[in-house]
């Protein structure tokens, strides 16, 4: 896998898998093998939106461990969190939970840093389900 390169056979195909393949399980293998690259990210982003929930949770499990915010646009990161946070289902929200707790800490714990990274006044919806969720965390934790 080179994702520098933008002809890469293996990314390719696995990006293609990751979007295209019907079973969740050959989805989420492709999640987690692709490197990550722009066209990477966008894939993973994607998959957040997936009609599987095990696939929605997998790819937010990768991108905290993949993925730095700061590669991300902050319509990009305002998007995958204010729909992640909203998901239908309790184990995606935990699992978007997971990716703020993480991206905090990589924040140095500073919430007004984080919530910077999101532009509050452009995606106030977004920054207000990032903080929502950051308080009944702590309520729960």
């Amino acid at each position: 896998q080179d994702p520098s390169g933008p002809s890469d056979a293996i990314s390719s195909e696995l990006l293609r898998m990751m979007e295209h393949d019907s079973s969740p399980e050959v989805r989420m293998a492709a999640i987690s093998t692709v490197a990550p690259s722009k066209p990477a990210i966008r894939g993973l982003l994607s998959r957040t939106r997936d009609v599987t929930e095990a696939v929605r949770k997998h790819a937010l499990g990768v991108l905290r461990e993949k993925v730095e915010m700061r590669w991300l646009t902050i319509s990009q990161r305002a998007k995958l969190l204010g729909d992640a946070l909203a998901d239908r289902s309790p184990s995606v929200r935990t699992a978007a939970v997971e990716l703020v707790r993480g991206w905090l800490r990589k924040a140095d714990r500073q919430l007004p840093v984080l919530l910077k990274a999101l532009d509050v006044a452009s995606y106030e919806t977004a920054a207000e389900r990032v903080v929502a969720a950051l308080l009944r965390d702590k309520e729960t934790a």
